[in-house]
């Protein structure tokens, strides 16, 4: 699972479907999803599905609009992610984190690494 979880982390504008990375390590599908959940304590999908979040929001903090940042992180459109930022956090994406940006920008913030990690780093 280490060499799992590490692939994502690396790479989240190509995160895989679930088949295609059990495969690699030689487990089924749904073995892989049994083990991945026992191991990391969260299902492969909403883990992968958050990567994918948190790369989009770091893009979009470094200066990234929200297109570059959805595209970046392995999103189909800005919609896509719009969509899944409002299911995660109950708000909209374009204000949550133009606030987020502006606070930063006036140094209310610590800065964000390029490429933020998933949990459980």
């Amino acid at each position: 699972m280490a060499r799992v979880v590490e692939t994502l982390h690396e790479s989240y504008g190509d995160l895989h479907r679930v088949g295609v990375v059990a495969h690699a390590v030689g487990l089924s599908p749904s073995r892989f999803q049994h083990v991945f959940t026992r191991e990391l304590g969260v299902p492969f999908r909403r883990y992968r599905a958050w990567c994918r979040m948190r790369a989009a929001i770091g893009v979009v903090l470094n200066g990234g609009n929200l297109t570059a940042a959805a595209h970046e992180a392995g999103f189909a459109d800005q919609a896509h992610f719009a969509r899944d930022f409002r299911r995660t956090f109950g708000a909209p994406a374009t204000p949550s984190l133009a606030k987020v940006r502006g606070a930063r920008r006036d140094g209310k913030s610590a800065t964000a690494p390029r490429r933020p990690s998933c949990p459980a780093d």
